[in-house]
């Protein structure tokens, strides 16, 4: 019987793009409950070993990151996007839980969003915020594996 992928938080995984390059990203919070589980994660364009050398200059930072998102672990679960390594001094203080930006579907109106540590709920309501603001932040949302490829081929190779 084979043996599922583990992967934990400051855990590296390689995403193949729609291109038949890659992507690596960063486990930076799950959810902690059972079965299926809620990830953040911080992508990259270098790959896992890049990303190990920049890590052990100091450089490597939440901020270089070219996309940030909550997703499933389905790639992960399913290991189509497999586990490369973990981050030698992984602290999760240094991969913040980002503020998310929303527009509301009626309103049209942006807001930012807040979520707990471990990512199991809001902690704070719509916060309004201007487009400008939300221009420089993530979207806020869940993604499957596949949507997660689509927007990381999009993003890097277009």
């Amino acid at each position: 019987m084979k043996r599922k992928q583990k992967y934990k938080e400051g855990d590296l995984f390689v995403v193949p793009l729609l291109d038949g390059t890659t992507a690596t990203g960063i486990i930076a919070r799950m959810t902690k409950r059972r079965g299926a589980k809620g990830i953040l994660g911080y992508f990259f364009d270098q790959s896992p070993e890049e990303l190990l050398e920049i890590e052990k200059s100091g450089k490597l930072s939440f901020k270089s990151a070219v996309f940030i998102c909550r997703f499933g672990d389905l790639g992960l679960h399913e290991e189509s996007w497999t586990v490369s390594g973990s981050l030698k001094n992984w602290n999760p203080d240094d991969w913040p839980v980002p503020e998310f930006c929303h527009q509301d579907a009626l309103s049209g109106k942006w807001g930012k969003r807040l979520y707990s540590e471990e990512l199991e709920h809001l902690t704070k309501d719509f916060i309004p915020i201007t487009e400008e603001e939300a221009s420089t932040m993530p979207q806020d949302g869940f993604s499957g594996a596949d949507a997660v490829i689509i927007k990381l081929t999009k993003l890097l190779r277009e």
